[in-house]
């Protein structure tokens, strides 16, 4: 006999560590590896049941707002040129 159910989570990313997050992509530039680190030592944090549940897209979905809220960091490689 086979069940299947889907569970409906919820976690509350802190803010903190999103921002910590979008500093150092400001100072440093974008690290996909760095980033993943940073999102993943936040994660283990997490109580066992949302850190069991917790998945790329999850991460990516984190990913994706440090995007947003860097913006057009790529602009940074122009160094002040008119382009």
């Amino acid at each position: 006999m086979r069940l299947e159910w889907d569970v409906h989570m919820v976690v509350d990313y802190p803010e903190d560590d999103i921002e910590d997050t979008c500093r150092y992509v400001r100072e440093n530039g974008w690290d996909d590896a760095a980033i993943v680190s940073m999102i993943t030592d936040t994660v283990m944090g997490f109580d066992e049941q949302d850190y069991c549940n917790w998945d790329h897209d999850q991460t990516m979905a984190v990913v994706d707002e440090i995007k947003r809220r860097v913006g057009s960091i790529q602009l940074s490689m122009f160094d002040g040129e008119d382009f």
